[in-house]
């Protein structure tokens, strides 16, 4: 059946354990392993986007302004996850919009949801609610004010009963008093005219979080290091590929170039060559000059040659070497553009370009994602210090192993898990443990 749980949790600028709690809390709610629905309205929906959306809407507000609200909503187990998606949107609609009679329009505020929990027996929502106008920074809701949280639990009763009955699902919700609700009380922000939100995980530490939460967060931040880790070596092996390409081309067009211009001089000095022949070279083909050779009984006795011979002959040698270089040249030259040919007509320089083109937008992709270089640098080192804080929480006072292996045995993780942390907490012992049970399952022909 139905549950009426609503938890409602206000961050405020000067009340916040530590500065960036907002978007601490956007990544723990959004941890990949555990969530199976995002949506945002007026504020951006990416994981690295909407934390920055916080960091710069805890920026601009005054000392003592509220950043967001936090709210836990226990989503009815009847619906199936599209319901609770139409619930929970129906739902912020209402909380996030209202029409103002002195402006004469509607004010928008942002808000940002997760859904988790659906394929166990306890499906909820984590909802993050920036109660500012996106146009005057006014308040729309009102959620400072004294019995925000009764209005808010009404609101979200109503909506969730019209969506059980929309939807044929018998059954309705109800808070009975003020006590089935939970609210920090805090004294309420001053009120503040603030300026339109920023267009643009960690959970605090708790002593008294269930043991399962320090072990889900040390495999989260794990995991999110390690991806984040593998998109910085694949953005710079895509640009080492895009280098390596474009190096190529450069070589290969610099070569063709060179050769053309090679071929272009030597044949000006082939027909530098042939016209200078040409002066030494009678109409009947002979060399001009004459040339005194005399022999006895087949042997020549001396060679004379007359100073034009000699230089007709230094002439057709000159024609004869440059005719020789060109030739070599323009062979080589055709050799290239045969293999050029060649290449296009397999469409190797096609599959090269389109393979530096997918490279390229890949690098833009990860970029668009993932933020700039210096933003994943300050990514991978937020995600290492809150690894190794979490890390170091699960294994204070040596209670990590028997923290793991009573998750172990409830179920609560696999040995996956189990294993991933026991490497990452080097313990031997534990690692073998778990290697051992894998095999035993493995044996007995269990799923583990």
């Amino acid at each position: 059946m139905a549950i009426a749980f609503l938890k409602h949790t206000p961050i405020g600028k000067k009340t916040q354990a530590q500065p960036g709690t907002a978007a601490a809390h956007i990544r723990y709610i959004s941890r990949s392993g555990a969530t199976v629905q995002v949506f945002a309205q007026r504020m951006p929906s990416n994981y690295w986007a909407a934390q920055r959306f916080m960091d710069d809407r805890e920026a601009s507000i005054r000392a003592n302004g509220r950043v967001c609200d936090k709210l836990t909503l226990a989503l009815p187990r009847e619906m199936t996850q599209e319901q609770g998606v139409e619930l929970v949107r129906a739902f912020a609609d209402r909380l996030s919009t209202r029409y103002d009679e002195k402006e004469g329009r509607w004010l928008r505020a942002p808000y940002y949801f997760t859904l988790q929990g659906w394929d166990e027996r306890h499906p909820h929502c984590h909802f993050v609610f920036v109660d500012a106008d996106t146009e005057s920074g006014r308040r729309v809701f009102g959620t400072s004010e004294l019995r925000s949280t009764e209005r808010i639990k009404e609101l979200w009763q109503d909506t969730t009963n019209l969506e059980l009955a929309r939807h044929g699902i018998e059954g309705t919700i109800a808070f009975p008093d003020a006590d089935a609700c939970v609210q920090l009380q805090t004294a309420p922000e001053a009120e503040e005219v603030q300026g339109p939100p920023p267009e643009v995980d960690m959970e605090p530490a708790n002593d008294d979080a269930p043991a399962i939460r320090r072990i889900e967060d040390a495999l989260w931040y794990t995991r999110e290091l390690s991806t984040l880790n593998n998109i910085v070596a694949e953005r710079e092996k895509a640009r080492e590929t895009v280098a390596r390409y474009r190096d190529e081309a450069a070589r290969l067009m610099q070569e063709t170039s060179s050769l053309h211009v090679t071929a272009m001089a030597q044949e000006q000095a082939l027909e530098v060559a042939r016209e200078r022949l040409a002066t030494f070279t009678r109409s009947n083909g002979q060399l001009r000059g004459f040339e005194i050779a005399p022999t006895v009984m087949g042997v020549k006795l001396f060679e004379w040659q007359s100073p034009t011979r000699q230089k007709a002959i230094q002439a057709r040698q000159m024609e004869s070497r440059a005719e020789l270089y060109h030739q070599e040249t323009a062979t080589k030259l055709a050799h290239t553009e045969a293999m050029k040919e060649h290449a296009l007509s397999n469409m190797e320089f096609e599959a090269a370009a389109a393979r530096q083109r997918d490279e390229e937008i890949a690098i833009e992709r990860s970029i668009n994602i993932y933020g700039m270089d210096e933003t994943l640098s300050k990514a991978q080192e937020t995600l290492a210090g809150e690894k190794a804080r979490t890390l170091h929480e699960l294994g204070q006072d040596g209670q990590a192993r028997i923290l793991i292996l009573d998750a172990l045995a409830a179920d609560d993780i696999t040995y996956g898990d189990a294993r991933e942390l026991a490497v990452e907490l080097h313990d031997q012992w534990l690692i073998n443990y778990v290697d051992q049970a894998q095999e035993q399952q493995k044996d007995m022909g269990l799923e583990i």
